[in-house]
């Protein structure tokens, strides 16, 4: 035991396997290899969720950064400005970088509610469809100024076991997301569809599309770990996918995602059509 003094848990640290003496101090040794190898194992998942989380934050930074950068910048411009030339675009500008650094601050602070296990959901049965023309409500004028078209092909008066405001924000955080990476003149689909007998809501775009780290990153909903546990890891990816894979985990639905970088993205969301 006092070989172990100053090892690292970065190797795999073990007893000597050199006992011939009685039965008990065998089994004694195995048992403490059996904890070293828990306490090895726990030390190098908490090492990942550092990780994790350092990555997280540098992402967040950048994000936060940006709007932050444009808001100041043009706030600058006007002020430096004559005051005969002082442009009112300006200041739209500024309120719109504003907007978007409030937006990312609102849903930091949803993620560490979710993170801290504040968050449950009250599953009930919903229209869908109801639920979809008010994202078309909410969305239609932001992708209209964009140039981008925003289709919803919901014609069925589909019945699904779901927490509405959950849901919402989901959708909503994943139609965001495709607005901001999808060019002017592209297209984003909303449509159900069934495979399987299994129901699904899928969010198409045409834009930017995903590395297959950050699809990995969301995908992490095995069956086994659909009960949100405020253990797991933070995500490498923006705010918005970190809230909806959180979410998912909640309402213990299945994603998959269909990316590519340079050819768009598809987030197919599993949908209840029973309480069960």
């Amino acid at each position: 035991m006092c070989s172990f003094e100053g090892s690292s848990f970065d190797s795999s640290l073990t007893l000597p396997n050199r006992y011939n003496g009685s039965l008990e101090i065998k089994k004694l040794s195995e048992h403490i290899n059996h904890l070293l190898q828990e306490l090895n194992n726990q030390h190098q998942q908490v090492k990942r969720q550092q990780q994790a989380k350092h990555d997280f934050l540098l992402h967040l930074s950048h994000d936060l950064k940006t709007p932050l950068t444009s808001l100041l910048g043009y706030i600058d411009t006007w002020l430096l400005s004559p005051p005969n030339e002082r442009q009112p675009e300006y200041i739209e500008y500024a309120a719109n970088s504003g907007q978007n650094l409030q937006q990312l601050l609102s849903q930091l602070l949803e993620l560490a509610a979710l993170e801290n296990g504040q968050i449950s959901a009250q599953i009930k049965q919903i229209n869908l469809r109801e639920l979809l023309l008010d994202l078309n409500q909410t969305f239609a004028p932001r992708a209209k100024k964009l140039g981008i078209r925003l289709q919803f092909n919901i014609t069925d008066e589909l019945q699904v076991y779901t927490d509405p405001q959950l849901m919402r924000r989901i959708l909503n955080n994943l139609v965001d997301n495709a607005l901001r990476y999808t060019p002017k003149d592209g297209t984003i689909t909303i449509y159900s569809e069934t495979l399987n007998g299994q129901t699904w809501l899928a969010v198409k775009d045409t834009g930017a599309g995903m590395h297959k780290h950050e699809v990995d990153a969301l995908k992490q909903l095995s069956m086994q770990q659909l009960t949100f546990s405020p253990e797991q890891p933070l995500p490498q990816l923006g705010v918005g996918l970190a809230i909806v894979r959180q979410l998912l985990g909640i309402l213990k639905c299945r994603i998959n995602i269909d990316s590519q970088p340079g050819t768009g993205s598809c987030f197919h969301i599993e949908l209840l059509s029973s309480s069960h």
